[in-house]
């Protein structure tokens, strides 16, 4: 999505409902995930999104002039996934361009966001970040936070000599899924 000049916008993403699909009997909406990153020179810079299972998924925001990636996600029970349209209104023009992702670019692209998100100052409330200091490591940094659905676990060593390990033990029924580890941050 290309701005040409700064613009308030809601953003919503449409998708079928039970009517496009008669037979199936037990339908029902599918999850979908919204992610809104600038794209700087050769970064990406988290700006907005939302989540949900409804029919319309909209966000308010105002976006400076500049190049956005929308990142789309789908969870669900069809066969196929279903076709979805994106609208934007607001109060100047909007240029949208389709890409095509691979799964494996959609999840780089996703974790390049994330990490923007922890490397923001002054941080976004609710991120959690804790140093290694009392552990001999203050150079090892971890953040703790969710984005529109996901849960995740950033870690940040700058050290040489150092690793942390930690084990991650699940409170709730909840399902979570971990990638690790990302070396090189």
């Amino acid at each position: 999505m290309t701005l040409g000049e700064r613009t308030n916008l809601y953003l919503t993403i449409n998708q079928p409902d039970h009517r496009k699909y008669p037979n199936s009997k037990n339908f029902n909406l599918s999850y979908m995930r919204v992610i809104v990153a600038k794209v700087r020179d050769q970064s990406l810079e988290y700006s907005g999104g939302i989540n949900g299972s409804d029919k319309f998924l909209t966000f308010e925001t105002s976006l400076p002039t500049g190049t956005y990636l929308i990142l789309v996600e789908i969870c669900t029970d069809l066969e196929k996934p279903p076709k979805l349209v994106i609208d934007a209104y607001g109060d100047k023009p909007v240029k949208f361009e389709a890409l095509e992702i691979i799964p494996q670019d959609f999840a780089t692209i996703q974790t390049a966001v994330i990490r923007a998100y922890c490397k923001k100052t002054p941080r976004y409330p609710g991120l959690e970040e804790r140093d290694f200091d009392k552990e001999g490591s203050k150079e090892i940094r971890r953040f703790f936070g969710h984005i529109h659905g996901i849960v995740f676990l950033y870690y940040v060593n700058y050290s040489n000599d150092s690793e942390v390990v930690e084990v991650v033990k699940e409170k709730s029924n909840m399902r979570l899924e971990l990638s690790l580890p990302f070396r090189g941050f």
